[in-house]
């Protein structure tokens, strides 16, 4: 006698009489006018101030990081600009530089990333130039600078038209994520327990916490919903007899290098080196799936209007399809 884990069989619901809530898309007058403050910041002016710099000002800095006083290789660089306030570099620096004029230097403890990555020390600061950001007038003739608009009126009413398409955009990835949360939590979708051990074993290991039982429990969980989500979606595959094409595949390729910064080139032939063509396939047929089902649940927004999601599908130009299971 010999016993296996196999698929489960997954009774699928009747996704017409499905109902799915999604926030209201609501443009108001400070998302307008935020869009309209982040265009006018690309038209900002830098002059240098003779003062303590503060948020949002720019500086030019040295930075040296060391570990019980010694330098760490890699650890110094010189002359970066740096927004203050942007927390775009190491924790700590944008505290530590306010208050900073030109000449000062400071040190502070943080989390080292780079070459110590993980470790604590300190890192030295030293302030050279400090630049506030001077923005333009917001009116009629920033309009006409920074758009194809005569008026900030008509680039306000263009603003406010995006955003609306953008936030209806928005609703339609949020009801692709609650139909699936719903689906997941509602079906009785088993999980073999010597699957979820395995993988959790494996994740554990490449972190080398194999014996924190708490994360131990949060990958648990993790890795149980992952593999009910892909026992779903690959029934709905199955049900709906979904195929992709080659434009589909392409498309989801390009978006995928992007991710990682990489031609799609270099990114395709490093899925086909590593034998992941057919996982690229299923991923698409999954999504393609569950955006298929999606157009027959009933989505609403919190006012109780429906939201026609596909009038925000883009169309894709039809080409040979490519059977899901290949």
């Amino acid at each position: 006698t010999v016993e296996v884990d196999v698929r489960p069989e997954v009774t699928l619901p009747d996704f017409s009489k499905i109902t799915i809530e999604v926030p209201d898309a609501v443009v108001t007058d400070s998302d307008i006018d935020e869009q309209i403050d982040e265009l006018a910041k690309r038209f900002g002016t830098l002059t240098t101030v003779e003062r303590a710099a503060k948020d949002g000002d720019f500086v030019t800095i040295d930075l040296m990081a060391k570990i019980n006083g010694e330098e760490i290789d890699g650890g110094k660089a010189s002359d970066i600009s740096y927004e203050v306030g942007s927390n775009r570099m190491i924790d700590g620096l944008d505290a530590t530089l306010v208050g900073l004029v030109a000449g000062d230097t400071k040190t502070f403890n943080t989390q080292l990333v780079g070459q110590a990555d993980g470790e604590t020390g300190d890192v030295d600061v030293a302030v050279k130039v400090v630049k506030e950001r001077i923005l333009p007038e917001i009116d009629d003739a920033f309009a006409k600078l920074a758009s194809e608009f005569d008026t900030l009126a008509e680039l306000k009413a263009d603003t406010a038209t995006r955003l609306e398409r953008l936030k209806k955009m928005e609703q339609g990835a949020q009801a692709r994520d609650l139909l699936l949360e719903k689906l997941i939590t509602d079906l009785d979708i088993p999980v073999p327990d010597k699957l979820v051990a395995d993988e959790v074993h494996q994740h554990l290991e490449g972190e080398g916490r194999q014996e924190d039982a708490e994360h131990r429990a949060e990958v648990d969980g993790q890795v149980r919903t992952s593999i009910k989500s892909d026992f779903l979606l690959d029934a709905i595959v199955k049900a709906e007899e979904v195929q992709v094409n080659e434009v589909e595949l392409t498309e989801y390729l390009i978006r995928s290098s992007q991710r990682y910064g990489m031609p799609p080139e270099q990114f395709a032939q490093q899925l086909q080196d590593a034998g992941q063509i057919s996982q690229l396939v299923a991923e698409v047929s999954r999504t393609k799936a569950l955006a298929g089902v999606l157009g027959r649940v009933n989505v609403v927004d919190k006012s109780g209007n429906k939201v026609d999601l596909e009038a925000l599908r883009p169309q894709t130009p039809p080409a040979a399809p490519i059977d899901s299971e290949e």
